[in-house]
């Protein structure tokens, strides 16, 4: 699958419990269409606390008091699929989200007792070239972290908040960069932290 001009953009943002997609699980989950509608945010309850990478979830906030079980996620998994297929997925850090929303689909589709063969041809909807703005970001800039970035364009931001606000952020990162002016990037270069 590739590209077209017509693929609509879609905006992923993931909380995990880690870095490591086999070991590690998602905990907060959105998407957004291109004009910034919310088209999915779920808060998923892990099944495996015990393996949690304590810092990640201090980052995120993580309140096991706060965090409603999700056992109806295997519902919304077609739901998640239909807006990522044929669709351009911009992320910050894109192939890590896309890696944990993977697996996340494929467990939620083997729960649901589908034939391999249907979860494949399910999963091959997903194209697997992304956006990403950790990419834009470094090369326009020189920042790659979503908060520095966003601290850099001026874009609001705040510490220990839901994947729905990284996806916001994402996309005002996405559409800052990708509509900048040559004149507005050589600045944003000429005045961006030097590496030492």
């Amino acid at each position: 699958m590739s590209h077209s001009q017509t693929d609509p953009l879609v905006y992923v943002a993931t909380h995990t419990t880690g870095l490591d997609e086999h070991e590690h699980e998602v905990i907060d989950l959105a998407v957004l269409d291109s004009d910034g509608n919310t088209l999915l945010h779920t808060a998923i309850f892990p099944e495996s606390l015990e393996t949690a990478d304590q810092d990640m979830l201090d980052t995120v906030g993580f309140d096991p008091g706060d965090w409603a079980p999700s056992p109806h996620f295997a519902k919304k998994a077609l739901r998640l699929l239909g807006y990522l297929t044929r669709a351009t997925i911009v992320g910050h850090n894109t192939q890590l989200d896309m890696r944990f929303i993977n697996r996340l689909l494929r467990k939620a589709f083997v729960a649901s007792e589908l034939e391999p063969e249907e979860i494949n041809e399910m999963m091959g909807r997903i194209d697997t070239l992304f956006v990403d703005t950790v990419t834009l970001a470094h090369e326009q800039i020189g920042q790659m972290g979503l908060e520095e970035t966003c601290i850099y364009l001026r874009i609001p931001y705040k510490a220990n908040h839901s994947a729905l606000e990284d996806a916001k952020a994402t996309r005002a990162v996405y559409n800052m960069l990708s509509q900048a002016s040559a004149w507005k990037r050589w600045w944003w270069r000429w005045r961006a932290p030097k590496d030492d």
